[in-house]
């Protein structure tokens, strides 16, 4: 009997652990999915990747000095960062149809200051009384460039011509900061050399020799920060060149009728202007022609008579 009651409460313990496993077994799984669940979303969202070298430079001002590039729309680009790292002058050439030149230069000037540029030349040509053609030039920044455009198309009525260029200098760029550096470090050695020199041997034929490269090499790099600084300019500022053409004035599509009172009056101008030119014609005669056929024509036939006189008196004789 004793080893029944065992056996049973063996039973009995093994059958409680059993369910207890399977209990834990449970919710673990449902803790799993639960894990599972809440880690899913997590996982589709990336985190933010670390600037580059080159988005660093363009948000604090580096090499480029250009924002990342934007659309026309004025959303970004995705792929401004590569963009930006290009060095750009842009350049457009339009030739508009508009009402009046003159007044669309002014919208042009006002487009442009609101833009932060501003117009460098502008040259205008009188074509009749009511009526001028315009030409200039605006500078804008280059992030501006394509809102420029657009507004400036919408100072005309038409778009005659239009031609928009982007030449990449990002190669030359590089170039003439490389000489630069060098030339930079050259100057350097040449300024320790001239130092040496004057310490230690003070010749003045070595002194000038080296005051002679020292110069050489300080136009040089003279020049190459004035390219630099034009490209730099070049770059920030984008060039767009305008002719502003005003438009044209159609005939109109009714003609005049016959009016015989207008014809007469203008025959009678017609007759006193061949009157008046057939009168100059007989003064410019009186006055300058027939004195000077006068001074010719006299002594011609003073001789011819005194000829004729000589033949009739040689019979006689």
């Amino acid at each position: 009997m004793t080893v029944n009651i065992v056996l049973m409460a063996d039973n009995t313990n093994s059958k409680e652990s059993a369910m207890k496993r399977s209990v834990v077994l449970v919710l673990l799984v449902l803790l799993a999915l639960l894990i599972g669940a809440c880690g899913a979303p997590a996982a589709t969202t990336a985190l933010p990747a670390p600037p580059s070298d080159a988005a660093s430079r363009n948000s604090t001002g580096g090499a480029t000095g250009q924002p990342a590039e934007s659309k026309s729309d004025g959303s970004s680009s995705p792929t401004g960062a590569s963009v930006s790292d290009h060095l750009i002058i842009k350049t457009a050439s339009l030739s508009l149809t508009v009402k009046d030149a003159q007044a669309a230069l002014d919208a042009v000037q006002g487009t442009a200051a609101a833009l932060g540029g501003f117009v460098s030349d502008s040259q205008t040509v009188r074509l009749d009384k009511d009526r001028v053609r315009v030409s200039a030039t605006i500078r804008i920044p280059a992030d501006k460039f394509d809102e420029a455009l657009k507004q400036v198309k919408a100072a005309g009525i038409r778009v005659n011509t239009e031609s928009i260029k982007g030449q990449d200098v990002s190669e030359e760029y590089t170039d003439l900061n490389a000489r630069l550096r060098n030339l930079e470090a050259t100057e350097k050695e040449l300024l320790a050399l001239m130092t040496t020199v004057r310490e230690k041997t003070q010749r003045a034929e070595d002194i000038l020799a080296v005051q002679r490269e020292l110069n050489n090499v300080r136009q040089q790099i003279e020049q190459l920060k004035g390219r630099i600084q034009f490209l730099d300019r070049s770059v920030a500022l984008a060039t767009i060149t305008l002719d502003l053409v005003p438009e044209t004035p159609e005939a109109p599509v009714t003609q005049e009728g016959w009016d015989p009172a207008r014809v007469a009056r203008d025959a009678l101008r017609t007759l006193a202007t061949l009157l008046q030119a057939l009168t100059n014609v007989l003064i410019y005669v009186v006055i300058a022609v027939l004195p000077i056929l006068l001074i010719f024509t006299l002594p011609v036939v003073l001789v011819l008579r005194w000829l004729r006189r000589q033949r009739r008196m040689a019979p006689s004789a």
